[in-house]
């Protein structure tokens, strides 16, 4: 396990000082040339998910992580052993597929969730603004969709068109809510 430690602390170093440089880079870009890279907001997120996950794992597996602390604090000795025993033995038993499932079922949970606040937070905004005064217009989208169909068929012919249908499905359901 100690290449597999050293690795994982090696990407949480190495995000750690991405993250930094990122930040860095990307705010003298605003400052002197008035300019954001695009992507900084992904690669940030995706540094900060590196940091979140391996560093848990890596706080959790040293026994460093502060939930983990405190509960284990509360109850030492054999107490505390047990409890290390059963969350162990936990992903032992538990299949891989079985841990799949829970975290596939866990992030679409989350997901839907996120996208249901979102569009709360969005119509009650919405409704803030019209109860100012504001006009707010909703376009017809008919003619946007009819003006995509040749980009829609350009995808379908290297991304296959039954994938171009179902992200065309997502993308209704996301607007009607």
């Amino acid at each position: 396990m100690g290449v597999v430690d050293s690795v994982a602390e090696g990407l949480i170093v190495a995000a750690l000082v991405g993250e930094l440089l990122l930040v860095l880079a990307n705010v003298a870009d605003r400052v002197y040339f008035r300019h954001s890279f695009l992507w900084s907001d992904e690669a940030a997120r995706l540094t900060l998910s590196i940091l979140a996950f391996i560093g848990g794992a890596v706080a959790y597996r040293r026994r460093d992580h502060a939930f983990v602390r405190i509960v284990l604090n509360i109850i030492s000795g054999p107490g505390e052993r047990a409890c290390l025993a059963v969350d162990a033995g936990s992903f032992v038993i538990l299949p891989h597929a079985g841990q799949q499932a829970i975290f596939r079922e866990e992030s679409t949970a989350a997901g839907d969730l996120m996208r249901k606040l979102i569009a709360d937070q969005e119509e009650n905004q919405i409704k803030k603004i019209e109860a100012s005064g504001m006009q707010v217009t909703r376009p017809d989208l008919a003619p946007f969709r009819a003006l995509m169909g040749p980009a829609y068929e350009r995808i379908a012919a290297y991304a296959g068109a039954d994938n171009v249908k179902k992200f065309q499905q997502m993308a209704e359901q996301g607007h009607n809510g």
